[in-house]
């Protein structure tokens, strides 16, 4: 007890500095923690945390033997969809949320588990940098630009993006097991890999080329000891052991692997400038952003990063550091590698303030030519900024060493906490709420009173924004429906939509009934969705698009109607149409 009572004596620094950051630059997830009056949930814009609360539901259903990991039949209904591709939003982010939900609703469970996942990321960045400095305050730092850029504060509703702490120990226990040659650590970096493959592939990605550097740099010069070969086979065999559940269904399906690749046409790359403006910050942005904006042509349209802001703090300290000599040595591995993940984030063509050149190809064109299925998936280059966290904390870090160096240790901590509040105004991004009343989910009671064995539902507006809520809804109350949005969703899973022309005509946000088209067509293909299971046809009225199916109704009255959605029963279109 006496121990660690004197650990956290010394390191009360990073406690208290981190959890205040935390709260405060995540604020308010803190307020959504205690709120059950409704659904409240950290965003920055995006729907896809409704994602990942399926994917916990999801997976509870897998952990408990109800439901297929690899194929489902409740989205995209009566033909399912493949899940070979579908990541879970962070498998070990979905077990603690499946515990916490013992204890608070689900949403809730999700802010905490937010919470937590900062957290753990700047406390692993910390436990490398204590190591690689031997200095608590140098570490601070570095943890602090590791575990609170834009890339992660940006992205509260992308879990599996976020969840970075085993990128920083994987790396940290290879690093670590080489130089003091301990194999012990190098397997259980190769553990860390395999698990962070559960979390994501495009972190796992990432991680993997930064250990194949790491070890490139001990090769330069330990390639004639047996040991270092020896602890590189270790690695493999351990990397391999703990991913291979995940990767091989990937690489082994073919057809599904071309398709994933080729998902929504391919690759977005990032404007360059995204790199040293964070559009969303109300300090620092809201100065660069109207003034960059003020330089872009009438025809550049192409869309900005909000997660790719690297910051001008520790691009100050790393030029500090480059510049004294004793540091500039040890920052040029780093340097290297942090270069080479810097332009993969910049995509496959040069873009500067939305001027495209496409005469200047960068490497990753290339790199997708190679190695299509690494490089080719990251169809959103700027998921290569996790491969730059890692040696941009410490890039900044040999430059606060090489200060520290210059002026003495005399108010070091002082200077340090100062460039925390900097870097801390720098990074911040504003939480953008996602919330529903309790009323909204009412029609769900509703259908549960129905007379009917089976409860499978279309619901409308359709479109991939819109069956990202359909999926939080379905969380919820279970109920099969027409269309989903999981990762990478296979083209063939149309297929039942496309060929039924009621389906076909709603799915391209397009009314249909038996005026508009033809009638015999219309009664048959409803017909078909009827005789195939479908029961009822739920009409969102805070949809996307919704307003432009409202001739789909003309004929057929609501058999539920509240202020948020109409439902009817699908055998009531059949008897709806005019002599």
């Amino acid at each position: 007890m006496r121990g660690l009572r004197a650990h956290i004596n010394e390191h009360r620094h990073f406690l208290i500095v981190v959890a205040l950051l935390t709260l405060l630059m995540t604020f308010p997830t803190i307020v959504y923690l205690f709120r059950t009056d409704g659904i409240y949930l950290p965003s920055s814009g995006s729907y896809d945390m409704f994602i990942h609360l399926w994917d916990v539901w999801y997976w509870k259903q897998i952990l408990t033997g109800a439901a297929d990991r690899a194929y489902t039949t409740i989205m995209f209904y009566p033909e399912g969809v493949s899940l070979t591709h579908h990541p879970f939003a962070s498998m070990p982010a979905n077990t603690l949320q499946i515990g916490l939900q013992a204890f608070m609703p689900a949403a809730n469970a999700f802010n905490l588990t937010y919470l937590l996942v900062v957290l753990s990321n700047a406390a692993a960045a910390y436990v490398y940098a204590l190591w690689l400095f031997k200095d608590k305050w140098i570490a601070l730092f570095a943890a602090v630009v590791f575990g609170f850029s834009p890339h992660i504060l940006g992205q509260p509703f992308s879990l599996h993006d976020i969840t970075l702490a085993s990128v920083a120990l994987s790396f940290y226990c290879l690093h670590r097991g080489l130089a003091e040659k301990r194999p012990l650590l190098v397997v259980a970096s190769g553990l860390l890999a395999g698990l962070t493959s559960t979390i994501t592939l495009y972190s796992f990605s990432c991680l993997m080329i930064s250990l194949a550097a790491c070890a490139l740099a001990f090769g330069l010069r330990q390639w004639r000891e047996r040991r270092f070969w020896r602890d590189l086979a270790l690695l493999a065999l351990s990397v391999g052991f703990s991913s291979v559940w995940i990767v091989y269904p990937m690489m082994a399906d073919g057809q599904s692997l071309e398709s994933a690749l080729e998902w929504h046409g391919g690759e977005s790359g990032n404007d360059l400038m995204s790199a040293f403006v964070n559009h969303n910050n109300p300090f620092f942005g809201a100065i660069l952003d109207p003034a960059l904006e003020s330089l872009r042509q009438p025809e550049d349209v192409f869309p900005r990063s909000k997660t790719s802001y690297v910051g001008f703090t520790p691009l100050v300290l790393l030029c500090l550091g480059l510049y004294d000599r004793d540091t500039r040595r040890r920052m040029l591995p780093w340097l290297a590698l942090g270069a080479f993940f810097f332009v993969l984030r910049l995509g496959s063509t040069l873009v500067i303030n939305g001027t495209v050149y496409p005469n200047i190809p960068l490497p990753k064109a290339t790199l997708n030519d190679i190695f299509p299925a690494v490089f080719k998936a990251f169809s959103g280059a700027s998921r290569f900024q996790v491969g730059l966290l890692l040696p941009l904390g410490a890039l900044a870090g040999y430059g606060l060493l090489a200060l520290r160096a210059r002026q003495g240790t005399f108010a070091f901590s002082r200077l340090v906490l100062i460039l925390i509040v900097i870097l801390a105004l720098e990074y911040y991004v504003p939480v953008v709420e996602r919330s529903f009343s309790l009323d909204r989910f009412a029609y769900m009671d509703w259908l549960e009173r129905e007379d009917q064995d089976e409860i499978r539902l279309i619901h409308l507006p359709m479109g991939r924004t819109n069956s990202k809520q359909y999926m939080l809804f379905q969380s919820l109350s279970g109920y099969p429906h027409a269309e989903g949005a999981i990762s990478r969703t296979p083209d063939a899973a149309f297929d039942y939509i496309r060929a039924n022309p009621v389906m076909n005509r709603w799915n391209d946000l397009r009314p249909t009934n038996c005026v508009i088209d033809d009638r015999d067509d219309y009664l048959a293909a409803a017909a078909q969705l009827s005789a195939d299971g479908f029961s009822h046809v739920v009409h969102h009225r805070d949809g996307y698009f919704w307003e432009r199916y409202i001739e789909s109704f003309r004929y057929v009255d609501p058999a539920y109607s509240d202020d948020y959605v109409d439902i009817y029963r699908l055998e009531d279109f059949l008897d709806s149409c005019p002599d």
